[in-house]
């Protein structure tokens, strides 16, 4: 879950469930951080984001950087680079971030009212 709401902060605008977000909010009311008023209608769901390289895409922007039309033909060790790379991305497989779908949105109850929890958007 992502909150860009006024009641979010820098660091603690995500959470992983809506139990968990709306015991954020919960406790931030609680502070007096946040007014009921401050309360999100509905926050955002993520995505996960896995670590993946394209090796091509790699080659192409050093070639692009170097600058000459025949960069890419003058290259050693291609076949062996795409392997490393394949292989750094399946040792990767479990690193991921998480990143806002602005297209899902889930309700957040608020504090003494039900109803939150079901996912909105395409």
């Amino acid at each position: 879950m992502f909150n860009d709401g006024p009641a979010g902060g820098p660091d603690e605008d995500y959470a992983s469930s809506v139990d968990e977000m709306a015991e954020y909010l919960e406790d931030k009311l609680a502070d007096g951080e946040i007014s009921l008023e401050d309360w999100p209608e509905y926050v955002h769901v993520c995505k996960a984001k896995n670590v993946c390289l394209d090796a091509q895409d790699i080659l192409q922007n050093l070639c692009e950087e170097l600058g000459y039309e025949d960069c890419y033909d003058d290259l050693n060790g291609i076949d062996e680079f795409e392997k490393a790379v394949a292989k750094f991305n399946a040792a990767n497989a479990d690193v991921h971030s998480y990143e806002p779908d602005y297209k899902r949105v889930v309700r957040i109850p608020r504090p003494g009212v039900g109803g939150g929890g079901a996912v909105l958007g395409a």
